[in-house]
């Protein structure tokens, strides 16, 4: 028993660039354009990093000046124990000194939270890719200024596609569908799946399997969305054409089989 539908290919996984410090671009990658395929870990965008190198050298600096305070605070405090023990001074002065020491043990802190800060500012001025993927779109250019916060491309990963499958609900007791917590993505039970698309003047087949259905039955229409997953889309095989993203594609799905009848 199968069941027909149809749907369109999306990434299973997709995120917007988004610079987390300003500056001008002085770098790009040359597979940061519309289409262009890049590895996890590869540079994509650099952006210029000499006010965050200048900023590290003085969060360095006001760390060795915060440590060498703290030093000095705790010898003070030290020697006006020593002399509150030998009645040579008052107990005043070695509180002073310790109020001084606990300044200096939070101005270290201080310190060492902007040396923190100013080294993650500077290791964000690359932005480095997080995965295998493609570029879906791209807003920047060498020279541009950059804000914080803003998007400057849309990328996606290439390890799985997925099609969204809307289903009627009487077929579903004819499929072996995930419905439970207990499936997931891993379980080899999943409902195979047939896949085809006319594409470059002929028809091409791709074969997944049903992961996971959605949370809800669509309000409008009574239908369960169900997600296909087709593993390495892109892979070269030479046998058959990608599984781009945006293609409509018509989908088989394999059901239960009944003996004898």
């Amino acid at each position: 028993l199968t069941a027909k539908t149809n749907g369109t290919v999306v990434p299973r996984t997709e995120s917007e660039l988004i610079p987390e410090v300003d500056g001008r671009v002085i770098e790009i990658s040359p597979a940061l354009v519309s289409g262009g395929f890049f590895s996890s870990g590869e540079l994509l965008l650099r952006i210029d990093p000499l006010d965050y190198e200048v900023a590290l050298d003085q969060a360095r600096a006001g760390l060795t000046r915060a440590e060498s305070d703290l030093d000095n605070a705790e010898r003070t405090l030290k020697r006006q124990r020593d002399l509150v023990s030998r009645g040579a001074t008052s107990d005043s002065q070695r509180d002073d000194a310790l109020n001084r020491v606990r300044i200096a043990q939070a101005t270290l802190r201080d310190a060492s939270s902007r040396l923190s800060r100013a080294t993650r500012d500077l290791k964000r001025t690359r932005i480095v890719a997080p995965y295998d993927g493609r570029v879906r779109s791209e807003r920047v250019d060498v020279g541009q200024f950059v804000k914080r916060g803003t998007s400057v491309g849309t990328i996606y990963a290439v390890d799985f596609a997925e099609v969204r499958l809307p289903i009627q609900d009487e077929e579903i007791a004819f499929l072996d569908l995930p419905l439970t917590q207990g499936r997931n993505e891993n379980s080899k039970g999943a409902a195979p799946v047939l896949l085809r698309a006319r594409f470059a003047g002929a028809e091409h087949p791709w074969e997944g399997r049903v992961v996971r259905t959605e949370g809800e039955l669509d309000p409008s229409t009574r239908m369960v969305n169900v997600v296909a997953q087709v593993p390495k889309p892109y892979a070269p095989d030479g046998e058959r054409q990608p599984l781009s993203v945006g293609l409509f594609v018509d989908a088989e799905i394999m059901g239960s089989t009944v003996p004898n009848l």
